[in-house]
This record gives C-alpha cells, structure tokens and sequence, in this order.
C-alpha cells in the first residue's frame, strides 16, 4: 500500500522522529525560485520547500540514524516525486519512492511514530549527573565523634548509670553502633555508584565511537554503490554498441549472400 508514505492534502509533510536513516548517497539540492508556503497540518509539519532533490538513489538507509523525513512531488513545487531523509547529522538524503525497500523504511518509521517504544532514552553523562538525585550529606568523622562525645556526656549527666537508665543508655550504644554500620555501607554503595557511573561513560564514548565508524562504513559503502552503477552505466553503453555492430554485420553478410547469386550468373553469362 503506497497511499500512507504520500503527503496529505497536496502538501509536503515532514515527520520528526524519536531518536533513531544511515546517509545514503546524497542527492544534489537544487534551491527553487522562491519559497512556497504550506499552512502548517499538525506538530512537526514542514511548511518551508525551498530545496528540492534533483537526483534521488534507490539506497536503503538504516533507520537508527534518521532524524526527520519529507515527501516532496510535483505539487511541493518540485519536479522529482521523492523523499528526503535528514540525518542525525544534519545531512539531507534524497531517496527514491519507487523502491519497496524505501517504502518499508518508511512504514517501519511510521508505525514507530504510532507507536513509539516505551524503552528510556539513553542519556549523556551530563544529563545523567543532572537527573541524578544528589546523595544526602554525610557529617564528618570529626563531627561524629564530637557528637558521639556529647551524648556520652549527656548519659552521664542525666544518670543512665544508675538501674533505672541502664536500658535506655545500652539502647543509645545500639544506636550509635547501627549508625556507624549505615555509614560504613553508604560509603561502600557511593564507592560501587562512582564506579557504575565510570563505566557507564566507557560504554557511551564505545557506542559513540561504534556510530562514527558505522556512519564512515555507509559512505564508504555508498561511494561504491555511486562508482558500480557508473560501471553499470558504461557496460549497458557497450551492450547497446555491441547489439547496434551485430545488426550491421549481421546485414552486411545478408547483402554479401544477396550478391553471391547475381555474380555467379554474370560469370555464367
């Protein structure tokens, strides 16, 4: 079905995506003679066509690397029926609609539209470190002990020596005791988050460095996808030689037989 990957009401629609097409080959742009303008059909719709892609590649994109995408025609004021890929780099694909291939990516986007994954956004350290909620501040091992120190003073002051205190004074030491045991375990959970914290940056500059490379590899790719169908180009130029060569000889021994006769007669003759 190819009526869902067409604008609505004659007019260009872009589609902004949740974070997640490889670039392709990129089509020249060609800006136009003057900028068109669309009323605007709901949120994230382009109303600027002021580019236009002159040549289009039949490319498939990986969908992971698209930011955006439009639909341009003849009614956007464009003369290719195409559509226009905008990378997470800015970059602008021109993609041909006549591709199955094409047309599944965009339907895959589509139903991630409708439905978008319920999957959190991985964040950047910084944004983690903003989200964080900070820990609670712990005193330090000075002012424990200066604490500690008063609250003995305290018991001894108020006589939890004598029989009457001796309950609430042991319950105080259990206290005190639990309390350096809360302390001793924060500090080991702040120490394994720390280290959490830093793999976690490792594993983001991997998967960034996994990106970069992904996004060389495509190009590298598309370069010789653009020279294979230059070859292609060229060899269907020799095959349309070699057919036109094979009609004239191919006449020219049909005339060569045609005069075979009437010399054999002259002779005759």
């Amino acid at each position: 079905n190819h009526h869902s990957i067409l604008p609505p009401n004659n007019a260009e629609q872009s589609h902004a995506l949740s974070p997640s097409v490889s670039p392709g080959w990129e089509g020249s742009l060609a800006p136009q003679g003057s900028e068109i303008p669309y009323p605007l059909l709901s949120a994230g719709v382009d109303n600027v066509a002021s580019q236009c892609c002159e040549r289009t590649s039949l490319e498939v994109i990986p969908s992971f690397l698209v930011k955006s995408y439009r639909i341009q025609g003849p009614e956007s004021g464009c003369r290719l029926h195409a559509v226009v890929f905008t990378t997470r780099k800015e970059k602008k694909i021109c993609s041909s609609l006549t591709s199955r291939a094409v047309q599944k990516l965009i339907r895959r986007l589509e139903d991630k539209q409708k439905n978008p994954s319920q999957k959190p956004r991985r964040l950047s350290f910084a944004q983690q470190k903003a989200k964080k909620t900070p820990a609670p501040k712990l005193i330090s091992h000075v002012e424990y002990t200066a604490l500690k120190s008063e609250i003995e003073m305290l018991k001894s002051s108020l006589g939890f020596e004598r029989e009457t205190g001796k309950t609430l004074g042991i319950r105080v030491d259990q206290l005190l005791n639990e309390n350096d045991e809360l302390l001793n375990k924060n500090n080991k959970l702040v120490a394994e988050n720390d280290k959490l914290v830093a793999e976690n940056d490792k594993l983001v500059a991997e998967y960034d460095e996994l990106l970069n490379e992904s996004e060389e590899l495509m190009n590298e790719n598309n370069r010789l996808v653009a020279e294979n169908d230059k070859l292609v180009a060229e060899n269907d130029k020799l095959v349309n030689e070699n057919s036109r060569l094979k009609q004239l000889l191919e006449r020219f021994i049909h005339l060569l037989n045609k005069a075979r006769p009437s010399a054999s007669v002259k002779k005759e003759s």
